[in-house]
C-alpha cells in the first residue's frame, strides 16, 4: 500500500500518467506514457509505484479524498450542519475534487466495471463513503454503520454517472440529481429500521434498484 502523501518524484509521475489515463485508460500503456513524459525511468518508476498503475489508482482516489475532506474542514459552519446537509456537501466536495480530471473520472468507472476490478474499486467506494460520514459526525458501531454506507454508496455511484453526463452550467442538474438521492434515502427510515430483519444482501439489492441513474 501506498504513502498517502506522495514525495514530489511520485508527484511529478502521477500528474503525468493521469494526464495520459485521459487519452489511453486506466492501462499498463498510459502507465508508460506518463513515465516517458515525466523523464523518469522504468527502475525509478517502479520503485515508487511498484503495482504501476495500480498504484496509480490508489493514489488518485486518495487525492480525491483528501482534497474532499480539506474542503470539509474549511466549510464554515460545517459541524452546525444538519446531517443531511453535511452527506450532500460530502459527496458534492468530492465531485468537485474531481472536476479537472472528469475525463479520468469517466475511464475509472468503466475501469471499475470489469469483472476482475469491482472489489478493489468497492473498498474504495466504501472508504469515501466511510470518510464522508465520519466527517458528519457518525458514530454508529452495530448495523446502521454498514447500511448507512451502503446506501450512501449507492448515492454516490447514481451521482457520479449523472456527473460525468451533465452539460448544465456549474453541474446544477447534478446537485438537484444529488439533493433527490439524499431525499430518497431520509425517506427510507423505515427500511433502515428493518435492516436486521431483510439482512444486508437485502438492503444491498434495494440500494442498487433504489438509487440506479
Amino acid at each position: 500500500m501506498l504513502k498517502k502523501r506522495m514525495t514530489p518524484k511520485q508527484r511529478k509521475i502521477f500528474d503525468s500518467v493521469i494526464a495520459a489515463v485521459s487519452q489511453k485508460g486506466w492501462t499498463a500503456g498510459a502507465f508508460a506514457q506518463g513515465l516517458k513524459n515525466s523523464g523518469s525511468s522504468s527502475a525509478e518508476a517502479h520503485k515508487l509505484f511498484p503495482n504501476g498503475i495500480l498504484d496509480i489508482i490508489e493514489a488518485f482516489h486518495h487525492s480525491i479524498d483528501s482534497a474532499m475532506l480539506s474542503r470539509i474542514e474549511v466549510k464554515r459552519n460545517f459541524r452546525a450542519m444538519r446531517v443531511r446537509d453535511k452527506i450532500t456537501f460530502g459527496v458534492r466536495a468530492r465531485l468537485e475534487a474531481a472536476e479537472k480530471n472528469q475525463e479520468a473520472m469517466r475511464r475509472l468507472l468503466v475501469w471499475s466495471l470489469m469483472p476482475s476490478h469491482m472489489t478493489k474499486s468497492s473498498s474504495y467506494l466504501w472508504q469515501a463513503a466511510d470518510a464522508i460520514w465520519i466527517a458528519a459526525g457518525d458514530t454508529a458501531t452495530d448495523y446502521n454503520r454498514i447500511t448507512k454506507r451502503l446506501l450512501l454508496i449507492a448515492v454516490m455511484k447514481s451521482t457520479l454517472s449523472f456527473w460525468l453526463n451533465d452539460v448544465s452550467q456549474d453541474h446544477c442538474e447534478t446537485w438537484e440529481f444529488l439533493d433527490r438521492r439524499i431525499a430518497d434515502v431520509l425517506a427510507m427510515g423505515k427500511a433502515l429500521n428493518a435492516a436486521k430483519s431483510i439482512g444486508l444482501s437485502g438492503i444491498a439489492s434495494f440500494a442498487r434498484s433504489r438509487f440506479a441513474a
